[in-house]
C-alpha cells in the first residue's frame, strides 16, 4: 500500500509546529522548519525513509534546543555535552549529529571553551599548573590544546607569583596556629590548588626572607 501525506495540521498550542497524518493516521510532530526543508506537502508520496529521516530530524532539533539552553548557563566542552545526553539515554548517533552540528555552528568549541575556563580560574579562584591541566582533562579536553591554553596561562602570570600571594593570604587565616601547624597547613593547601612540591618549597624560602614564616 502506497504512503501519501494525507494532512499536514498546525499544532493548536504550538503554532509553529505541524502534525503529519499519513493515510489519514497520525504519524508525528514537526516543527515548520523540517516540513518546508524536507518538501513535505499534502497528496505527496513518502515512503519509510523519508518518515524516519523527518522524525530524526526533529528528534535532532529537540535535543539541539536543549543543548543551547543548557549553553545559557555556562559555556560546556563537548565531552561535557555528550556525557549529559548520553545520561538522558539518547542514542549515539543522535548525539554525535547534535555535537556535530553545534561545533560546525560555534557553539561547541573546546579550544575557546578551554581557553574560557582558564582565564575564569585564574581570575576569580587561582590555582597551578598541574591542577588547571586536570580539570581540563576531566572536562575532555585534548592534550594539544591543553598544552597550549597552559603556556598561556602562565605566559600571563608567574606560577610562583601566583602562589606567593595566595600562601600570604592563607597565611592571615592560619595566625593563631603555631608555626609547624602553619607550616603543615599551608603546604597541603597550596598543594591542592595544584601548586607543585617544588614550587612550594621556592614559595617558602620567600616566605621565610619576608619573615612570614619560621
Amino acid at each position: 500500500m502506497k504512503k501519501v501525506i494525507t494532512a499536514i495540521e498546525r499544532q493548536k498550542r504550538h503554532p509553529k509546529r505541524r502534525s503529519l497524518f499519513i493515510n489519514d493516521k497520525f504519524v508525528c510532530g514537526l516543527d515548520e522548519e523540517i516540513v518546508f526543508a524536507l518538501k513535505l506537502k499534502v497528496g505527496r508520496e513518502i515512503d519509510e525513509e523519508e518518515v524516519n529521516r523527518a522524525i530524526f530530524k526533529e528528534e535532532v532539533r529537540k535535543v539541539r534546543d536543549y543543548v543551547l539552553n543548557l549553553l545559557t548557563y555556562r559555556p560546556r566542552s563537548c565531552k561535557e555535552v555528550r556525557d549529559k545526553l548520553k545520561g538522558k539515554k539518547y542514542r549515539e548517533e543522535l548525539i554525535e549529529e547534535v555535537i556535530g552540528q553545534l561545533h560546525k555552528l560555534g557553539f561547541l568549541d573546546d579550544s575557546k571553551f578551554a581557553h574560557s575556563w582558564m582565564e575564569s580560574r585564574l581570575l576569580n579562584k587561582p590555582i597551578g599548573r598541574r591542577l588547571l591541566e586536570q580539570e581540563l582533562r576531566q572536562k575532555g579536553i585534548d592534550g594539544e590544546i591543553i598544552e597550549e591554553v597552559i603556556q598561556d596561562a602562565f605566559s600571563k602570570c608567574n606560577e610562583e607569583d601566583l602562589a606567593l600571594t595566595l600562601a600570604r593570604k592563607r597565611l592571615k587565616i592560619y595566625s593563631e596556629l603555631n608555626d609547624i601547624t602553619r607550616k603543615r597547613r599551608l603546604y597541603s593547601y597550596l598543594g591542592r590548588r595544584g601548586f607543585s612540591p617544588e614550587t612550594i618549597s621556592r614559595i617558602f624560602e620567600r616566605l621565610r626572607k619576608e619573615d612570614k614564616l619560621k
